[in-house]
């Protein structure tokens, strides 16, 4: 895992990302994990324009690591220059859509998006199983198990049809990886459920839903966010994507979130992936708490208190049925509100509080402040890694990158893996001339 953040105002962006990255292995003992303090997350997108790029998630695509992609497509961008930050991501995205990503790692995907499917829809039968077993009502046949999963698997498959449209790949080109793949979905099904019951019609609406689920891309894959300047942007913006594969000549994303900075809006503070720590100093209360708060106290307005104090009147009055239900429907409403108005002003706190002097505040930070802060608020979720008993999935150096209309991408602080005062040569070559004419 990982901690990133973007702070915006009108002068500049900061850009920091610590350099945890956790490495999983499967071995005969289960799952072990690794975590190393060396990954890179923080890079320009172009050695002379002012955008910046970074990563989180996953440390690679399809296997290739985001740094490599990532400086194949500055060399192929070169001295080029958009007149806006969206056309920057449009061209990266364009990149990956032509990408060579090869037919064997496609397989892969395509193969690994099964296989999670398939143990998915496995323990959920064998969950439903156990539970009959422990109810003891009646012995499970064969029948019984079959239309389980038939059940399981047609929910799943709904859920695939409206999941797919949502795709950048038409039906049409979704028609033909079901034929390409239809093989390979049968191989990994067949491994998975061994000699359970699995009808031809359930195995067709699997290899849907693993067809549609490789072509919107699972949750949680690699994060890529993209700040700074095209030549015509007055203010900075930042964008966050979800990027899951290349797959059938298309990059499989989900747009996230987007924030401009405008006269409107002078400040922006972006945290990414373990965002927790940097929330709770934004709004004066961990999300985890502020959800728990909410629930408890819906709970008790909602639920609780109306029945509660409908019996107690009811007991006390000897109301009929049709007043007691009269009485119910007038507390819960009354109760409901309350909480309603409750919360809404707990919001109006923090905002008024925390939120708004935090980001007025930023609007008028030097370029020096806003690398400060960002630097401190990934660091602050790194040192209560380290002062409790969770892993620690956030640490190492923390890479500061600031990023303005006239100085372009400057690097604050910015960790290397060889002594820099050794490798002049690395620096010269960076901005090196190619001339693409051969001359």
């Amino acid at each position: 895992m990982t901690t990133e953040i973007a702070i915006m105002n009108k002068s500049a962006v900061a850009l920091a990302a610590d350099s945890a990255v956790t490495i999983t292995a499967v071995g005969p003992e289960g799952r072990s994990h690794k975590v190393l303090n060396t990954a890179n997350k923080l890079f320009s997108l172009s050695k002379h324009a002012p955008v910046g790029l970074m990563i989180y998630g996953n440390a690679g695509m399809m296997g290739i690591p985001w740094e490599t992609i990532v400086k194949m497509y500055r060399e192929e961008l070169s001295h080029r220059e958009f007149d806006t930050l969206e056309q920057y991501f449009e061209d990266f995205f364009k990149y990956m859509d032509d990408f060579d990503i090869g037919e064997d790692l496609q397989d892969l995907y395509v193969g690994s998006v099964a296989q999670a499917w398939c143990q998915e829809l496995r323990k959920r039968l064998d969950d439903w199983v156990q539970e009959q077993i422990q109810r003891g009502s009646q012995p499970v046949s064969e029948d019984d198990v079959q239309a389980s999963l038939r059940d399981f698997i047609k929910t799943e498959y709904e859920n695939a049809l409206k999941a797919g449209s949502e795709s950048s790949l038409s039906s049409n080109a979704r028609n033909n990886l079901r034929k390409k793949y239809r093989k390979l979905v049968e191989h990994v099904c067949n491994d998975v459920f061994e000699s359970l019951p699995v009808e031809a019609r359930m195995r067709s609406h699997l290899l849907t839903i693993v067809v549609n689920t490789a072509a919107v891309g699972l949750p949680n894959q690699s994060g890529i966010v993209v700040a700074g300047f095209g030549a015509k942007d007055l203010y900075p913006k930042c964008y966050d994507f979800d990027v899951a594969a290349v797959f059938a000549g298309k990059t499989i994303k989900k747009d996230l979130r987007a924030q401009v900075v405008s006269h409107q809006n002078p400040a922006v503070i972006m945290p990414f992936a373990q965002s927790d720590d940097v929330k709770t100093f934004m709004e004066g209360i961990g999300p985890s708490l502020n959800q728990f708060l909410h629930s408890v106290f819906t709970m008790m307005f909602k639920k609780v208190l109306p029945e509660t104090a409908r019996d107690e009147v009811v007991a006390k009055l000897g109301l009929n049925d049709a007043q007691k239900k009269t009485l119910h429907t007038i507390i819960r409403d009354m109760c409901k509100g309350a909480c309603d108005e409750a919360f809404k002003a707990l919001d109006r706190k923090k905002r008024a509080d925390y939120v708004d002097p935090i980001v007025q505040a930023t609007g008028f930070l030097n370029k020096a402040e806003l690398a400060a802060m960002a630097e401190t608020l990934v660091n602050l979720v790194s040192f209560r890694k380290q002062v409790t008993m969770e892993a620690e999935t956030v640490g190492g150096p923390i890479d500061v990158a600031i990023i303005s209309k006239g100085d372009g991408f400057v690097w604050v602080k910015r960790k290397h893996y060889f002594p820099p005062e050794l490798n002049h040569h690395f620096f010269s070559n960076y901005y090196r001339k190619v001339d693409h004419d051969g001359g």
